[in-house]
């Protein structure tokens, strides 16, 4: 038995397509192709139905991550008595959060509740790293996701909604999305096509961060959540009303379902989002 075909399996069928489990895993596209296909050759069946989109299981897959959860909760079980504590008191949670929030006006209330509170650390991780919610990389997660892990303790705090935005109220060109799963890159292209269709798009963004570099330089309009894109100094809405996007999910590994620090740390997440929550849906505006 190689445990690491398990690993490989497990993480296609989260992520529903080899790009992006290789991009969870950190490894090349090839390898995680090459390391299906030996795996289902040892076990003499196919897990997946291929199409050019997405990979879905088979009832064979169903059945070979079903017990795969089994065996990982158990592990986890372990791991969780034979440390006393699922999470120590003395280390930080490692927390995920989607580049849009890292930027944001939401984040000083997070920031504010947590010197508030000692002995409570936080170990905010970026979207972009792709990591995993497990004992090995993460606690806690926020992410853009109509797919939540069932095997993750999940919570809906709501919508993200995404206008377009620039520095000029007549941009030239459009900056294109090519970064990960923080954003919602449909919504992104729809946004695209039902306000500036004319527009070309000559540049591309990466990341969040670069995305907010490119309309501040006047590259061209953008589409961005309302959370980040009406708090940027310089920046005003353009074309038409924001449109709700994917549901933002608040997900923790169940290993820390009775946690003390995780009950605040979530508690606080779900008051700061409700308060914002207009903010959030791009009904109001702020200003740094």
């Amino acid at each position: 038995m190689n445990w690491d075909d398990y690993k490989f399996f497990t993480a296609l069928a989260q992520a529903g397509s080899v790009r992006a489990a290789a991009r969870n895993l950190g490894v090349h596209a090839s390898t995680v192709s090459r390391r299906l296909e030996q795996f289902e050759a040892r076990l003499g069946t196919t897990l997946f139905h291929r199409t050019q989109r997405r990979l879905t299981l088979t009832a064979d897959g169903e059945a070979v991550v079903s017990q795969a959860r089994e065996v990982a909760e158990r592990l986890e079980e372990m791991e969780a008595r034979l440390r006393g504590t699922a999470t120590p008191g003395d280390e930080p949670i490692r927390l995920e959060v989607p580049d849009a929030l890292l930027l944001s006006t939401l984040m000083p209330d997070l920031c504010a509740r947590c010197r508030e509170e000692a002995g409570l650390g936080l170990s905010l991780v970026p979207a972009s790293k792709g990591a995993q919610v497990s004992r090995e990389q993460l606690d806690m997660a926020l992410r853009v996701t109509d797919a939540p892990d069932l095997d993750l303790i999940g919570q809906p705090l709501g919508r993200f909604a995404m206008a377009c935005y620039s520095v000029s109220a007549a941009p030239a060109a459009f900056v294109g999305w090519q970064g990960g799963a923080d954003v919602d890159g449909g919504l992104t292209e729809k946004l695209r096509m039902r306000d500036f269709p004319h527009l070309p798009v000559p540049h591309a963004a990466g990341s969040m961060l670069a995305l907010r570099a490119a309309l501040l330089g006047d590259l061209g309009a953008a589409a961005l959540p309302c959370v980040l894109g009406d708090a940027l100094p310089g920046a005003m809405r353009i074309g038409g009303q924001p449109m709700l996007g994917t549901e933002f999910w608040m997900l923790v590994h169940p290993a820390l379902r009775g946690d003390s620090r995780v009950q605040r740390l979530q508690s606080w997440l779900r008051d700061i989002f409700t308060a914002r929550v207009d903010l959030l849906e791009g009904r109001v505006t702020i200003r740094a």
